[in-house]
Formats: C-alpha cells, sequence, structure tokens
C-alpha cells in the first residue's frame, strides 16, 4: 500500500470540510530534529510557512492566511505560527 502524500491527505480534509470552514496548521521550530524530515531541518521559520501554504494551496484551500502568534525570545520562548486555510466553496 502507498503512503499518502501530505497534498493527497489534505485534498482529503479540504473534500471533508463544509465549504469555507477553515483547517488550522499551527507549528513553531521546536521538534526533535533526527525525527523531523529532511525538507522541514532544511528549511527556516520563513521556509517552514512557505511550505505548509504551499501544501495547502496545492490541496485547492483558498484565502491562506499565516499567523504568528509568537516571537522567538532566546532562553524564554520559542516562535509560533498559524498558517489558515479555507475549504473550497462549492
Amino acid at each position: 500500500m502507498a503512503e499518502a502524500s501530505t497534498v493527497e491527505v489534505l485534498r482529503e480534509v479540504a473534500r471533508l470540510l463544509r465549504p469555507g470552514e477553515p483547517l488550522i496548521i499551527s507549528f513553531s521550530n521546536r521538534c526533535f530534529w533526527i525525527k523531523a524530515v529532511a525538507i522541514w531541518r532544511s528549511l527556516d521559520d520563513e521556509g517552514h510557512v512557505h511550505l505548509v501554504e504551499r501544501y495547502l494551496r496545492q490541496a485547492g484551500f483558498a484565502r491562506i492566511e499565516t499567523h504568528r502568534l509568537a516571537e522567538w525570545v532566546e532562553d524564554v520562548s520559542d516562535p509560533m505560527f498559524a498558517v489558515v486555510g479555507r475549504a473550497p466553496e462549492a
């Protein structure tokens, strides 16, 4: 059985959501780097945002917005982002 790609999974999510409903993907740069996929490890915060936006766009989501929820403050907090895409209108 073949693995589903990220875009295929997001297309299925878009199909299941009501038209215009949001999908919110939130993330920080805090992760186990040895478990992260190579593309994620090779990108910086801005690259992570663009990658998630691209996946949503390719899956058919509309009105994609990105929000920075927290700034990086050394030894205090990690940056936090949310990328919001809306399910396609009927």
